[in-house]
């Protein structure tokens, strides 16, 4: 996609396209090029404002730390711990639960042609990973397949089981 650290003007037209869906996106929070069927290696992640914070080209994780660990998220009801279900906009209304890296190094290219490495923790290194597993043709449901996990299917505010042949 970019040579000599340049990204060409073909590349910045499809990455403006893919910031405007990303933003206009009511529940994601990432978008990776092949998800608008676009045969390139670049991603986009946004905040909870529906604002872009930065679009990864040619991302790669240089270093990871710790262990692939599942998530939790403390239920403000009772206080009781509830699984972290990831979900995918290739998949709505999806989710099962998937062992991610908290903190993470990453590199890219940003769109002036300049590489960064930034130490990436919490919810923005599980987002980078979902959405670099894009790049690499491999969507969340892999994962919970692979580790025999459960998915759901939100239904009417509630979370079903369902197995991988319904989806």
């Amino acid at each position: 996609m970019a040579v000599e650290n340049k990204v060409a003007d073909k590349d910045r037209e499809e990455i403006r396209d893919l910031v405007e869906v990303l933003q206009a996106t009511k529940n994601g929070v990432g978008l990776a090029a092949p998800q608008l069927g676009i045969s390139k290696r670049f991603f986009g992640i946004k905040n909870e404002k529906t604002k872009v914070i930065n679009v990864y080209i040619n991302p790669e994780i240089l270093d990871d730390y710790g262990e692939k660990k599942k998530f939790f998220e403390i239920e403000k009801k009772n206080g009781d711990e509830e699984p972290f279900m990831e979900g995918c906009l290739s998949l709505p209304e999806v989710y099962g639960q998937v062992a991610r890296w908290d903190k993470i190094k990453v590199k890219w290219m940003s769109l002036d042609g300049s590489f960064k490495i930034e130490v990436l923790a919490g919810y923005v290194a599980i987002v980078f990973q979902h959405e670099l597993d894009h790049l690499n043709g491999v969507l969340f449901v892999d994962h919970v397949k692979k580790s025999n996990g459960k998915l759901f299917r939100e239904v009417d505010g509630k979370m079903t089981e369902i197995s991988f042949e319904e989806l």
